[in-house]
């Protein structure tokens, strides 16, 4: 079973790098290689997410849905910087 992160860069790889894809599972690299990446991706993403919310929610109004629209849209904005990166 593999995670949101893992399983992204394992779709664009069988649609965008198929041979690359089926060397990886033929040789039996595929299953580790995506556990590595889905563990070392969500520990950039949570980093990332972190360091944004320190630095663009410190002063900000953090009241009510302000806070929460404000938190949701840098936790958005994140994971898509990160899908792309996954898409390269």
């Amino acid at each position: 079973m593999v995670g949101n992160w893992a399983a992204i860069r394992r779709s664009f790889l069988q649609y965008n790098q198929p041979e690359k894809w089926l060397a990886m599972v033929k040789s039996g690299e595929a299953t580790a290689y995506l556990l590595e990446l889905q563990e070392k991706t969500m520990e950039t993403y949570l980093k990332r997410l972190e360091e944004r919310e320190k630095k663009e929610v410190w002063g900000a109004d953090q009241s009510g849905l302000k806070g929460f629209h404000l938190r949701q849209r840098i936790a958005q904005e994140t994971k898509e910087e990160m899908i792309e990166n996954l898409s390269l």
